[in-house]
């Protein structure tokens, strides 16, 4: 296996640790590199409670963020708060300072409908895991002793006892 700089070597390009290290091979420092994941992250410092339920970054291009609502409502009464929005981003992260000229807002609610029908799932899938028995509830006892009756014909002591731990894991 070669490594990254025997290959560059092998194709006359200049390798230096400095220009891979920051990310860039330009001057621009690691400091200055602005991460759109955390705009992403911290939108609510920015949107507030209420608005982060109906809005989400979606885009930085040519000094533009383009920001997903879920109704034309919000992406219209959030256009009168554009110079506003610009400025608590800027507060809140200063490196992106004049990166931002103009938001626009773009209404899809089938993103918004994904995320609730995901977040619906995972509480499901949380409560389904939440719900343990007692091993003297009635439930449990009845459990058991199905799992009991299902897996008699089983000798192994301890492959009985796993099938069953799995049964009622199950269940």
């Amino acid at each position: 296996m070669k490594s990254l700089k025997d290959l560059l070597d092998n194709q006359n390009i200049k390798y230096s640790k400095k220009s891979f290290s920051s990310g860039y091979k330009n001057s621009k420092k690691k400091s200055d590199i602005f991460d759109f994941f955390e705009l992403i992250n911290n939108w609510i410092d920015v949107v507030g409670e209420r608005l982060i339920k109906h809005t989400i970054p979606l885009k930085l291009t040519n000094k533009s963020l383009v920001v997903l609502t879920d109704h034309p409502v919000y992406s219209q009464q959030l256009s009168f708060m554009e110079m506003q929005l610009i400025k608590k981003i800027e507060a809140q992260f200063p490196n992106i300072q004049g990166e931002i000229k103009r938001i626009y807002f773009k209404a899809d609610n089938n993103h918004f409908k994904k995320a609730i029908e995901n977040k619906v799932k995972k509480e499901k899938v949380k409560v389904q895991a939440e719900k343990k028995w007692h091993p003297q509830s009635p439930e449990y006892k009845k459990a058991a002793r199905e799992a009991d009756e299902l897996l008699k014909d089983i000798g192994d002591k301890e492959i009985k006892e796993s099938l069953k731990s799995l049964y009622l894991q199950l269940k």
